[in-house]
């Protein structure tokens, strides 16, 4: 049996049942021992062949202990570095300070996930979905397949920057996500009464357009 087979086989199984949860579908009994008895016989197949994808089951665990840690900090801070995520629903999740430094997120589902503060450098994130994604204060370096441009601003506040996702037509400073007329608007009327500093971040908006040309 091929990776990609034994992969699908386990995702397609868990998938069901997560959708019967999220539908509030009865679950039998019969359903639990089926999907354990081909999670366990697939999990083992794939670590024979060398296999490094997290399925959806797994993943779902780290999201858990990773959302726990952020409440409570006594769960575990997602360490998702390099991992092989392509085509995983992320969608919703809580993934804010997450490592997925190096991930493949080609295809991945990540709508409407928090991912504040996450470190996406070298991610791979090809065709993966981002729509309403919160991306403020994400560590972009190389990432693969969007351009971001980022530009720091000399403000009182520490670590003050404007970012620039040029795919997304998506600008983020601070808490603030949103298009560009929503930026010029939020910097009007929070700095209203500081003309000097609406207009370093107007220079820094026409500079970040200049280089995404």
């Amino acid at each position: 049996m091929t990776q990609a087979i034994i992969k699908n086989t386990t995702d397609e199984a868990y998938k069901k049942l997560r959708n019967k949860l999220k539908t509030d579908e009865e679950i039998s009994k019969s359903d639990l021992i089926e999907a354990l008895k081909l999670y366990e016989k697939t999990n083992k197949e794939l670590k024979n062949e060398g296999g490094s994808r997290m399925n959806q089951a797994e993943l779902d665990v780290v999201i858990e202990k990773h959302e726990k840690w952020l409440r409570d900090g006594y769960g575990e801070r997602a360490d998702l570095n390099g991992a092989d995520l392509s085509g995983a629903d992320l969608s919703y999740a809580d993934l804010s300070g997450a490592d997925l430094n190096g991930a493949d997120l080609s295809g991945a589902n990540l709508s409407y996930a928090d991912l504040r503060g996450a470190n996406l450098s070298y991610a791979d994130l090809r065709g993966a979905d981002l729509r309403r994604a919160d991306l403020s204060w994400i560590t972009w370096r190389d990432v693969v397949s969007l351009t971001v441009i980022a530009v720091q601003i000399n403000t009182m506040r520490k670590n003050n920057q404007i970012t620039y996702i040029k795919e997304l037509e998506i600008w983020t400073t601070g808490c603030f996500q949103g298009t560009l007329e929503e930026l010029k608007t939020s910097i009007e009327n929070t700095h209203k009464d500081n003309e000097k500093l609406k207009a370093k971040y107007y220079r820094v908006i026409d500079f970040i357009l200049q280089e995404a040309e």
